[in-house]
């Protein structure tokens, strides 16, 4: 058991009324969709590379193969959904 447990074992048993914070969660859409670099940066992948390929050049498609670093108007939000 952890001291957690044994916290709201206590409160319970002497009607102590504790409050205990909720965890906060990783959204899970986003942990599949960004990574964190070894310098706390954030990467992400590129939209529109998985159907209708033939319509676009080499370049296009060699292009959207590579991750790219989130820039500056989405970093808040992402790292809210991360938990960072």
């Amino acid at each position: 058991m952890s001291i957690k447990n044994y916290t709201i074992i206590f409160a319970h048993y002497f009607k102590i009324n504790i409050k205990i914070m909720p965890k906060v969660k990783t959204h899970s859409g986003a942990k599949k969709r960004f990574k964190i670099t070894g310098t706390g940066k954030i990467k992400h992948f590129h939209s529109s590379a998985s159907h209708l390929m033939r319509k676009k050049s080499k370049k296009a498609k060699r292009n959207l193969r590579q991750a790219g670093i989130l820039d500056k108007s989405n970093l808040k939000r992402v790292r809210a959904l991360l938990g960072l």
